[in-house]
């Protein structure tokens, strides 16, 4: 276990706050790489079409970063992503976690004041 230094200020009635600097990073950040919504209508396919035209269909989730749903007895079974799309939504899950973390320290009492956070940075980098 460890804990997570993140910097907050104090609000005006009291309670803590993370910093709005990486609020809004994280916000930024998921609005412009969110992913690309689901057809239904051409994204939602049975086994057997994926297994027939695999490849196309692994070359469509390139090119188009939307999601395939594949269904086996007309129910969904399975979602096929693009490897870039997988591995930004697990980045974006690990900051979206680490920022749930944060809030629990804050809420905790175990949260770094913004100058005090500032001065320990300044001081490491000044070596």
């Amino acid at each position: 276990m460890f804990n997570l230094v993140v910097p907050y200020f104090q609000t005006g009635d009291g309670t803590r706050s993370l910093s709005a600097s990486t609020a809004t990073r994280t916000i930024n950040d998921t609005c412009k790489r969110a992913m690309h919504r689901l057809n239904p209508a051409s994204d939602i396919l049975p086994l057997s079409s994926f297994r027939a035209n695999a490849a196309s269909l692994i070359k469509r989730l390139g090119e188009t970063r939307r999601p395939l749903v594949i269904t086996q007895r007309g129910r969904g079974t399975a979602v096929v992503l693009d490897a870039e799309e997988y591995e930004r939504l697990m980045e974006e899950l690990e900051l979206l976690r680490d920022v749930r973390k944060a809030e629990e320290q804050l809420d905790a009492g175990a949260g770094v004041g913004h100058e005090d956070a500032k001065a320990s940075v300044l001081a490491r980098l000044k070596g």
